[in-house]
């Protein structure tokens, strides 16, 4: 029987916390990706420095195979990390995911929420609301991961030569012959829900 996820925050997000969703991650990106974003994090102040937060505000939702970090700010709520293994429970993970995010998005009424999402992962989830009209997008800009692989010149290299912008490429045909580089962009997003998806989850 699956455990029920558990929200941890400020001071409840001790070393034990940590080392959970640090095995998490481990399990779901590159070793470089792992090293550069959580490898150097062992304390509640290590997470806060990485993400910019104050002990108040850090809170990590653990699921028995995912993760969700968000923190509560003063006139919004930042979505930190997003990272679910890839397995044979995906129906189940995406159900519990979907009722956490529900309830931390409704949190959000009267403020705007903000979060970097890979291409290749929580950005297609993301898409998948806004295309329902759950969500309302009020900017959204891509950037290329800066811990990206030295073989990612090749997409560098392109964009400057012939696309103004990440979305440009990724609308052309090029962009498909390197699947494996989708990991590498980020979204950078600030968005809010809407009455429809007030109406539904409330």
């Amino acid at each position: 029987m699956r455990k029920e996820p558990v929200n941890y925050s400020g001071i409840q997000i001790d070393n034990n916390v940590i080392n959970r969703f640090k095995l998490i991650a481990k399990s779901r990106y590159d070793k470089n990706i792992y090293d550069e974003y959580f490898g150097a994090i062992r304390t509640l102040n290590d997470l806060c420095n990485t993400h910019d937060t104050t002990s108040n505000e850090e809170n990590i939702i653990l699921g028995e195979d995912w993760v969700v970090m968000y923190a509560i700010k003063d006139f919004k709520i930042e979505i930190l990390e997003w990272i679910a293994l890839d397995n044979d429970n995906k129906f189940i993970q995406t159900k519990e995911m979907l009722n956490v995010f529900k309830n931390i998005l409704l949190l959000s009424k009267g403020k705007y929420i903000s979060a970097f999402m890979r291409h290749d992962t929580s950005y297609k989830f993301y898409l998948s609301f806004l295309k329902k009209y759950y969500f309302q997008e009020y900017s959204n800009s891509s950037i290329i991961d800066f811990c990206s692989p030295y073989e990612m010149t090749v997409i560098i290299d392109k964009l400057r030569k012939k696309y103004n912008t990440i979305e440009e490429y990724l609308n052309d045909d090029f962009s498909k012959k390197y699947p494996e580089y989708e990991k590498y962009i980020l979204h950078n997003i600030d968005f809010g829900i809407t009455k429809k998806f007030i109406k539904k989850y409330e």
